[in-house]
């Protein structure tokens, strides 16, 4: 006779797991997954410019030998800016800047011969200076990406480009040859070594690129003889790109 075997109490009974045993995935934070890049403030790049006369354009795209080469336009120059908030100070070195002037006289040898009735002058009219230019310039952003600038730079000259000229006792005058001078011995009977000038300009900045243009306003005359003061304001347009 089999008799029925009845099963303790909790023999097959399980044990539950408890909550805490339990494994969570850590949550992680939103303000810490998420890193916000802060912007920088110094940038390095290059600057393409060119200076005009504002009048005459003969001799734009022209080096101290008078022959054309805007080719030479495509050579640029190097910008280091500093910015913070609405503030922006630039500085930026070019190697081949032209200044130029408004064919004004800047030498005169009187030629008295045959006497004060046939007197004859022989003139030298500057055309333009190039050299190595020194900008430092601050911008103020005023409105979007436009920005108005202040600064001051120095133009180191290295060659010039004149023109000889004859004059009679009537004033009636006789357009001479190009007269080309390169280096400082050459120059200074002419003009100075270098000029110290004022600019202000506008500035426009979406991003990378920046875009504008200046007035340069020399502080005094760049030739040696007061007799003949040559201060002619020049205009420049030029592009920016920030490599970093």
């Amino acid at each position: 006779m089999i008799k029925s075997i009845d099963p303790r109490p909790g023999h097959f009974a399980s044990r539950p797991a408890g909550l805490e045993e339990r494994i969570r995935k850590p949550e992680i934070s939103r303000s810490s997954s998420v890193l916000k890049e802060k912007p920088r403030s110094f940038h390095f790049g290059l600057e393409w410019n060119l200076n005009t006369p504002l009048a005459q354009t003969s001799y734009l795209f022209s080096g101290n030998d008078s022959i054309n080469r805007p080719a030479m336009l495509l050579i640029p120059g190097l910008v280091v800016s500093k910015k913070w908030n609405e503030h922006q100070v630039t500085f930026n070195v070019s190697a081949n800047q032209s200044y130029f002037g408004k064919n004004q006289r800047i030498a005169q040898v009187v030629d008295s011969t045959f006497g004060d009735s046939s007197l004859y002058y022989y003139n030298t009219n500057f055309i333009k200076a190039t050299g190595i230019n020194f900008s430092l310039q601050y911008h103020y952003q005023f409105y979007g990406p436009f920005s108005v600038g202040l600064g001051t730079s120095y133009h180191a000259f290295s060659g010039m480009l004149a023109r000889k000229e004859e004059e009679n006792r009537n004033g009636k005058t006789y357009p001479g040859p190009l007269l080309r001078l390169k280096g400082r011995d050459e120059m200074w009977p002419y003009i100075k070594s270098g000029s110290l000038a004022f600019k202000v300009g506008l500035l426009f900045n979406p991003g990378r690129f920046q875009a504008g243009a200046n007035l340069t306003i020399p502080v005094s005359s760049i030739i040696p003889s007061p007799k003949y003061p040559v201060r002619n304001l020049n205009g420049q347009l030029f592009l920016r790109f920030f490599i970093w």
